[in-house]
């Protein structure tokens, strides 16, 4: 389990979500979630597949409106943010958008100028730090499913936002891959940021999650500190979400 780290200087960040809600046509997607984060917060979101763990992600980004509730970082409405070029939250939510007809470093290049960024170094920097240097001017299209994830995460933090969120991002990664991406969010951590990372995982989310929110049918059945707690994710998955499929 990870202890939280005392504050150590740097940016405050908090993030306050107010029992946000989702329908579809009527339908209950998400329902009544509610918690709270600070800097250096690392969240694993855990649930059953279908369980709402994306859309919870989406809302948070600002990628899909809530039904009801609120999103606060730093006591604005995350609405705030909307159009800024220095957005927030870095994102890389289901498969990262690319350009597979063009270069890794050209993706990065393209995705960096959205974001304000013309300094060459960042995105040499990013190449270097996914693991990707040697691919660099390899099309995207002939890219593995775990190269393409490196890339869809490091151009999620390009800009050094404030929030990461991911959602699964170690899925079709290799061993060395899957160490990247764990030492990757406690380096953000360590930086004061704050992470949000689903996965089906758990062993690695235990590796590097304080905080643990558990979804079943929409609904937050618990959120809980892992350092107070002496069992594993695993265990208490069993425990909570019954007759779920990790």
């Amino acid at each position: 389990m990870v202890l939280k780290k005392k504050y150590t200087g740097g940016t405050l960040v908090q993030l306050t979500i107010n029992h946000i809600s989702k329908e579809i046509k009527g339908k209950a997607i998400i329902k009544d979630i509610s918690f709270n984060l600070e800097h250096g917060d690392v969240l694993g979101i855990i649930g059953p597949n279908g369980a709402g763990k994306t859309t919870i992600m989406k809302i948070i980004c600002g990628l899909c409106q809530m039904t009801s509730g609120s999103v606060l970082l730093d006591d604005q409405p995350i609405s705030y943010y909307y159009g800024k070029k220095e957005y927030p939250i870095g994102v890389m939510i289901e498969s990262p958008s690319m350009y597979k007809h063009l270069s890794g470093y050209k993706n990065v290049e393209i995705n960096a100028l959205t974001k304000g960024i013309r300094n060459k170094e960042i995105c040499n920097n990013a190449i270097i730090n996914a693991g990707l240097l040697s691919s660099k001017d390899l099309r995207v299209g002939k890219y593995s499913l775990g190269m393409k994830q490196r890339l869809g995460i490091a151009m999620s933090i390009i800009n050094d936002p404030k929030i990461v969120v991911l959602d699964e991002p170690i899925n079709g990664l290799d061993p060395d891959g899957i160490k990247y991406v764990r030492e990757l969010i406690k380096s953000l951590s360590n930086k004061n940021k704050i992470v949000i990372v689903s996965s089906h995982i758990l062993s690695e989310l235990n590796l590097v999650c304080n905080k643990v929110c558990f979804i079943k049918s929409g609904r937050m059945v618990s959120i809980i500190n892992t350092y107070m707690e002496s069992e594993d994710l695993e265990t208490i998955y069993g425990q909570l979400i019954s007759g779920g499929n990790t």
